[in-house]
């Protein structure tokens, strides 16, 4: 409003914003005098006007994986107004899962996306992915064994090895894999771009002369 100046005196005006806004700027007798929070008319001599314009503050929230194995949508820095929400997704590439998010370097977990809301600050948000793990089971019966042997943890993709080794005197008398039998066995077998749980398992037969 107005306010009565006596000739010669001072007045000191506030410019204060509501929560989640700033100043943009102050205009002084239809000059502006920049964003300033107070101004100060000194040795008032005439009439004056003030004007102060304010704007909502906007925040940034930047998204980041750490390594590879999916991506984080929206991807790259995120303008956010004040109070407003933003949601993110993770999504994990084929093979993968969402192994570690942190919000704001905090760790919260392995969610599938996350929600900001009632933003009032700069965010960081990010997320690492790790390769789905697969378990192949692999027995060996007696007078022999399989390498390596019992509950063997692999990686989505990967490739693994299995050695078949008879004692003196017995040969390979039968190999299950996933429960079907397979057809001349020999001294190993592998399995390829593993993508799901399986099973190997050897049986021994004494050699008769």
């Amino acid at each position: 409003g107005s306010s009565v100046v006596s000739y010669g005196d001072s007045l000191v005006l506030a410019v204060t914003p509501e929560p989640g806004y700033h100043v943009a700027d102050v205009v002084v007798d239809g000059f502006s005098v920049g964003p300033v929070e107070q101004y100060t008319f000194r040795h008032v001599d005439s009439d004056h006007t003030v004007m102060a314009g304010f704007t909502i503050n906007g925040y940034v929230i930047t998204p980041a994986v750490v390594g590879t194995g999916g991506t984080i949508q929206p991807s790259g820095p995120v303008d956010a107004m004040y109070s407003s929400d933003t949601t993110f997704l993770f999504l994990p590439s084929g093979g993968y899962h969402v192994d570690s998010v942190w919000i704001d370097d905090a760790w919260t977990g392995n969610p599938a996306g996350y929600r900001f809301t009632a933003i009032g600050s700069n965010h960081t948000v990010r997320v690492r992915f790790a390769p789905n793990r697969y378990t192949i089971g692999a027995w060996a019966g007696p007078h022999g064994r399989i390498e390596p042997s019992g509950m063997v943890a692999v990686e989505y993709g990967a490739h693994l090895s299995f050695l078949i080794v008879p004692e003196t005197g017995y040969s390979i008398d039968s190999l299950f894999v996933d429960g079907v039998l397979v057809e001349h066995p020999g001294s190993s077998y592998r399995f390829d771009s593993v993508t799901t749980d399986h099973s190997i398992r050897v049986g021994f037969l004494r050699i008769v002369v």
